[in-house]
């Protein structure tokens, strides 16, 4: 924002204002969390930092109920996120002090995943940068398995890759920046999914609309990632526009 740009930074379905409560979420779930709380209580927490741990290991087991029922009603939770995520761009297309064709999307973790599947699915995301998300399906097995519904649109395995889908919208500009300390991932995972997103940018003729930037370090987003994130979406969203800088 201090930047120049309008930033939205929204709760979607299952985050912040969004969430479930705990008391509304299933009895085995939060009699589960009960029984396994030396697992997730912090030593020496103060009762609002209990409370938090709390909820994060009730909603990480609610997620797959949340799953269950959106496959009942013929969808998924990624579908959900997404549909959200596309609505929240048809909001920044509609106000007059964003510039048409200059909406991009940032996001790290889960954030990540939601932008790489906004990038897939929202021909209104002009450049899109993906934090710590990002590696192929092979190497999360069978030790890597421990990650979102999102991750995992019900059936697209049968079609493609998670860095497939990532670069679905060639060649929109896609940024992809790696941890190389991440547990959540692999180094092979993350080096296989960089070289298959360039592959794909290459075999379109725009290898430079693809940065990929590997970091040491665990699973982040600091300063020196967010700097080099926002040069990119500002080459990719304001010279392109020819907006003079620290324009809207």
């Amino acid at each position: 924002a201090r930047a120049g740009f309008v930033v939205l930074i929204h709760d979607t379905f299952l985050w912040g204002s969004r969430r479930f409560p705990l008391d509304t979420m299933p009895e085995p779930i939060r009699a589960l969390v009960a029984a396994s709380r030396s697992l997730w209580e912090p030593a020496n927490a103060n009762p609002s930092t209990e409370e938090i741990a709390q909820y994060n290991a009730a909603a990480a087991h609610h997620e797959g109920w949340v799953e269950e029922y959106c496959a009942l009603l013929g969808t998924t939770l990624a579908g959900v996120v997404s549909h959200e995520d596309r609505v929240a761009v048809n909001y920044m297309q509609s106000r007059p002090d964003v510039v048409a064709g200059g909406v991009g999307c940032v996001g790290l973790s889960g954030g990540g995943n939601r932008a790489a599947l906004l990038q897939a699915t929202c021909e209104g995301i002009a450049a899109a940068v993906i934090v710590g998300l990002m590696t192929t399906y092979a190497t999360l097995l069978d030790h890597h398995m421990s990650h979102t519904w999102m991750l995992f649109p019900h059936g697209w395995a049968r079609h493609g890759d998670w860095p497939d889908l990532a670069a679905s919208r060639v060649p929109a500009p896609l940024m992809v920046q790696y941890d190389l300390d991440d547990a959540l991932f692999t180094r092979e995972g993350m080096q296989a999914a960089h070289e298959r997103i360039a592959a794909c940018y290459r075999e379109v003729g725009a290898p430079e609309a693809y940065t990929g930037e590997f970091y040491p370090g665990l699973h982040k987003f600091d300063l020196t990632m967010q700097g080099a994130a926002f040069a990119w979406l500002t080459r990719h969203l304001v010279v392109a526009q020819d907006i003079p800088p620290g324009g809207d």
